[in-house]
């Protein structure tokens, strides 16, 4: 009996331990999500802006990644955009959730997250436009529109039923992504 007055005092203290441990584990998931995204911005910003710039994009992650500006998203992920390689190691609908969970999360601590913010809209573009189950380093789709200029050749890499492309109308432009498989009454003007 004595034992079972000394387990309901811990139980006391072990539940809102274990909350606060929970929630902790939680913001640091958040955290980590804020850091990946962010990050991810900046490796495809900094990869449009060095092929703008025509710089060669293998050497310049090579030259980078080793130094202040290395990390795991531009070692990775950037190299898989310089093969075209949009497949998933963690899905744009999947990161929408958290980051929605992080913004929501933002506010009851009245904390704004002005670069999330940013990340969020670009990655819902991105579901918007149909890359929902594509990796996160798909938002070089969204950094290409925003600097006019194309870094992948995934187009031919991405089945165009998987573009939810609907009729755009002809256009004359002439860079602009045509279908794969011959439709070339539909067109994807960026």
């Amino acid at each position: 009996m004595h034992l079972m007055k000394h387990f309901r005092f811990l139980d006391q203290w072990a539940r809102p331990l274990h909350t606060l441990w929970s929630w902790r584990g939680q913001i640091t998931k958040a955290v980590n999500q804020i850091l990946v995204g962010i990050n991810m911005l900046g490796v495809a910003e900094a990869l449009m802006f060095a092929s703008k710039a025509g710089v060669d994009l293998k050497r310049f992650i090579a030259a980078v990644a080793g130094g202040a500006a290395g990390s795991w998203q531009l070692t990775n992920n950037g190299a898989k955009l310089l093969e075209g390689d949009l497949e998933p190691g963690f899905k744009v609908k999947d990161y929408l959730k958290d980051l929605r969970i992080i913004m929501e999360t933002s506010g009851d601590l009245k904390m704004p997250l002005i670069g999330t913010a940013i990340v969020q809209q670009m990655f819902r573009n991105l579901d918007a436009e149909g890359f929902y189950n594509k990796g996160t380093q798909a938002i070089i789709i969204a950094i290409e529109k925003l600097a006019g200029k194309k870094l992948l050749k995934y187009f031919e890499m991405v089945p165009p039923q998987e573009l939810n492309l609907e009729p755009f109308g002809v256009c004359s432009r002439s860079d602009c992504l045509r279908p794969q498989g011959g439709d070339y009454s539909r067109v994807l003007c960026l």
